[in-house]
């Protein structure tokens, strides 16, 4: 039969074309999630430092707040809402 291997050829081209389109995909979604993955550990990184500074600069104004008490109301109210803040945020230790 001379035409019998012809066919072989074109099974093993349009098997490889499947095969190749079907590892792309593959590829493409688990490099995909990897970076997802990443971006995601890095926003959580970078949302700590952020709260880590937060509260240093919270914490060091209600240690003036501390050292100096403020002999108004209003400083009394301001010196609380930095207080409430601080507990808000979820800064350690607490106050």
């Amino acid at each position: 039969m001379p035409g019998a291997p012809g066919w072989r050829i074109w099974l093993v081209t349009v098997i490889t074309l499947i095969g190749g389109m079907v590892l792309s995909v593959y590829v493409s979604i688990h490099t995909a999630d990897e970076n997802t993955q990443q971006s995601i550990q890095r926003a959580r990184a970078a949302g700590a430092e952020q709260q880590r500074v937060v509260c240093g600069l919270i914490s060091s104004i209600l240690d003036a707040y501390k050292e100096t008490p403020p002999p108004t109301v209003t400083g009394k109210n301001v010196a609380n809402a930095w207080l409430e803040e601080y507990r808000i945020i979820g800064c350690l230790p607490r106050r």
